[in-house]
């Protein structure tokens, strides 16, 4: 297919004709005579636009890339689930899955040793995409702690893993608005692995009018869209949507696929509510497009199943909604810490979720809502929805602009390290050897801005307080504990399992409970002083970490305290939907030659091109 700026393609689409129209910065709009057609559209321009992010993916859905993710792709029987979710959908919702698949078929049968897309891999494309998005090697780690250090230690290491956390979500009212219309804005971060995993699209059809971040391989725009009317935006709601069901004696489930084993051998079968529902999402996908107030995309959500998403969404009339969307057991926190038996997984039912309206501004950002903390155990601290609510109050009676909504975005502001910093950090005990890097210490403002030296240095000093702490006895323990674990599991859980990774993630709170594991708080802050300004070379924040922001800020720009500053999580786009007037919306990718405009904070209209060039 020609690439060029600003272009129309025609493509075979059954009986009808669809027209992929590019703008200059080349995103595409599908254009199509109905919805089965507009399905075999992205298609084709997702398999024009990422041929190579499909080929890889597809590879891994059918366990043939080489990879560790293979073994337990083909253990879960990842393919074979999506062909379940396929035949249990409508003929409609099939043959929107079919047309996607055979868009892709028709541009990746160009390309040499790649193997035909069946109707139902879209399916399998989107349960590839979050097979390890969800809780269950979270529940590895957390038997690990409890049988190497004991229960009580578990709220300590209690924090979100990097992989699935780190997006934000917020809603501005019509009353708060400078437009008189509601906002809603979401920048969601996951690990940075260029293509990232969001394709601005634009959707056109009878009835559909669409604009939106799609997933390569899936049809639709399940998790962030706009209509003329309407709009929907979402983080993970970190809810427990896997648990392990621990296999023993006669215990015998076919239905639960064996992913891993305990410490003492005991095979854990995974209750994926995506595999025991049998329901990909399709339907979810189908009628959000469709979507023209809260209600409809309230019912919308009713079908989705995972991830369990927690979902902002709002209309022209001014209502804003906020509610979570999926499958998850009827259990409690305490149940959720580790595997279930097969009786208490067989007799949970599903929760009910309800749904809130807002009438002042929200924010969503991984925390554990007091409402629904029941349904997982490991979330965010609260901080970043806290602070996104504050900045939005900080306007006062004066109406909130978009590009003031939009800013949010780039805060890198971390209270409770900057709370930290200030109670451990004070001068009465600093050594000659110290004083000098003490004075950045106190001289940082909270914010890890990329110029900054301070935040530099607490970067340092953090390192050194992992480094510290590892070595502490209670927490050499976990080294063998989990070592032990790790040998009956897949390498590929690695990153879960590995005690100093979850020291750095835990850091503030292994602090704060540092009394329950024995050491006295300000002599070894103090000694991490000591190790950081023997290391600390002055460096600045970017150059240490790539941009601004860290793992707590709302630019949830992550790392891995103690094992490298580098970002390894970054914001994978950005959006602003204004609410009623498509044409004041704007996104931004890291992509496409997007990249200055990302890294500045800044986004291009979503619809600038439809006011310069006409569809032709």
């Amino acid at each position: 297919m020609q690439r060029s700026r600003g272009y129309v393609v025609n493509v075979s689409g059954g009986p009808a004709i669809t027209s992929i129209t590019r703008s200059p910065d080349g995103i595409p709009t599908i254009s199509a005579d109905s919805i089965t057609d507009l399905a075999h559209g992205q298609g084709t321009a997702t398999a024009t636009d990422r041929s190579q992010q499909l080929i890889a993916d597809h590879r891994r859905l059918c366990a043939a890339s080489g990879e560790p993710l293979d073994r337990l792709v083909g253990r879960v029987g990842l393919r074979l689930s999506a062909r379940r979710c396929f035949e249990r959908a409508t003929p409609a919702a099939r043959d929107f899955c079919a047309a996607y698949a055979d868009g892709v078929n028709g541009i990746l049968a160009r390309v040499p040793d790649t193997s035909r897309w069946e109707p139902w891999d879209p399916i399998g494309m989107m349960l590839l995409s979050h097979l390890l998005f969800g809780a269950f090697p979270e529940t590895l780690w957390r038997e690990t702690v409890r049988a190497t250090l004991g229960p009580e230690f578990l709220t300590a290491f209690s924090h979100e893993p990097a992989v699935s956390a780190g997006s934000n979500a917020w809603f501005i009212p019509s009353s708060w608005s400078s437009t008189g219309r509601p906002i809603l804005c979401a920048d969601p971060h996951r690990l940075l692995e260029p293509p990232g995993p969001y394709h601005q699209m634009r959707l056109r059809a009878p009835g559909i009018n669409v604009d939106g971040l799609a997933f390569p391989g899936f049809p639709g725009v399940p998790h962030f869209g706009q209509t003329p009317t309407c709009a929907w935006v979402i983080t993970n709601a970190m809810a427990d949507s896997q648990p392990l069901v621990r296999l023993t004696g006669q215990a015998a489930a076919p239905d639960l696929p064996i992913v891993a084993w305990d410490g003492r051998g005991n095979p854990l079968g995974l209750g994926w509510s995506a595999q025991v529902t049998g329901d990909g999402g399709l339907q979810t996908s189908m009628d959000l497009l469709g979507a023209a107030d809260t209600r409809n995309i309230i019912g919308a959500y009713s079908h989705w199943v995972d991830p369990v998403n927690d979902v902002l969404a709002a209309d022209r009339s001014g209502r804003g909604v906020r509610f979570t969307a999926g499958r998850v057991l009827r259990l409690n926190s305490e149940k959720r810490a580790g595997p279930l038996s097969l009786h208490e997984f067989r007799q949970a039912g599903w929760e009910r979720f309800p749904v809130r309206v807002l009438e002042a501004p929200e924010a969503a950002a991984n925390e554990r809502k007091p409402e629904e903390a029941r349904l997982g155990y490991s979330y965010c601290p609260d901080q970043r929805a806290r602070r996104i609510r504050e900045l939005l109050r900080k306007h006062g009676s004066a109406p909130i602009t978009p590009e003031a909504a939009a800013s949010i975005a780039m805060d890198t502001y971390d209270e409770e390290l900057h709370g930290l910093v200030g109670r451990l950090c004070n001068t009465s005990r600093q050594t000659p050897s110290s004083r000098s890097f003490h004075r950045y210490l106190s001289d940082w403002d909270g914010y890890f801005a990329s110029d900054s030296v301070d935040a530099a240095a607490v970067a340092a000093w953090r390192h050194a307080l992992v480094d510290l702490l590892c070595e502490l006895p209670i927490l050499k323990r976990l080294q063998t504990g989990s070592k032990n674990l790790r040998t009956l599991c897949d390498p590929l859980f690695e990153p879960w399992l590995n005690p100093r990774v979850r020291v750095g993630l835990s850091l503030p709170s292994i602090l704060t409970s540092h009394a329950l594991f024995g050491f006295d708080v300000r002599a070894i802050t103090h000694r991490a002083a000591e190790l950081a300004a023997q290391r600390f070379g002055g460096e600045t924040w970017g150059q240490l970490h790539g941009l601004g922001g860290d793992t707590q800020t709302i630019l949830a720009a992550g790392s891995l305290p103690g094992v490298t500053d580098r970002c390894l999580r970054v914001p994978v786009a950005r959006v602003l939907w204004d609410i009623g007037n498509p044409n004041g919306s704007s996104w931004v990718v890291p992509e496409r030659g997007q990249e200055p405009l990302w890294e500045r904070g800044e986004s291009i209209p979503v619809r600038h091109y439809e006011r310069s060039y006409v569809n032709a």
